[in-house]
């Protein structure tokens, strides 16, 4: 797999038509957990990280909803006990397209603390991506108190031309 065709599984993470607990908005099916090390591909000396692919694991019998649009992020309109992947409508471009984020938020069963991570800030920069995937699928919202907020891709514009810059 070359860096284009991971960069769009990734996508596919991010806009819903794969996702990371196998369910778009519930917790992680049982097999989905896979360690880093699995995950990692190397091709002509450079190491990727591959995203578990939940088609392949036979979590889909049909396909996925479509991804969830939303204008803010109030956290009190996810549910507890569940991790939902979201896309939040920051600003439009001027051909009035929206510039999307995506959020994913694992809200615990009882109330507590926010915590946010991001990742991706500068385009280029994509180590943190699949560490916010790896942390965020083995979190456990029975036992969480708070809300884990994660943005793995801040700069989006910046991620899919692979530049350092917002433009």
């Amino acid at each position: 797999m070359n860096f284009s065709q991971c960069k769009e599984h990734c996508i596919d993470l991010f806009v819903g038509r794969e996702s990371l607990s196998g369910k778009s908005g519930h917790a992680s099916p049982a097999g989905a957990n896979k360690t880093l090390s699995q995950s990692l591909i190397s091709e002509a000396g450079v190491t990727m990280y591959i995203p578990p692919s939940l088609t392949s694991l036979g979590v889909y019998s049909s396909p996925p909803p479509p991804p969830v649009v939303k204008d803010r992020l109030v956290i009190g309109e996810f549910l507890p006990g569940q991790i939902t992947t979201v896309w939040i409508n920051i600003m439009q471009q001027g051909l009035s397209d929206w510039i999307r984020v995506p959020v994913i938020v694992a809200r615990g069963v009882q109330d507590g603390m926010v915590v946010g991570i991001t990742a991706a800030v500068h385009g280029n920069e994509l180590n943190g991506v699949p560490c916010i995937h790896q942390v965020m699928r083995e979190i456990d919202v029975t036992s969480l108190k708070g809300t884990v907020v994660a943005v793995p891709c801040v700069n989006t514009p910046g991620y899919l031309a692979y530049q350092r810059e917002f433009r």
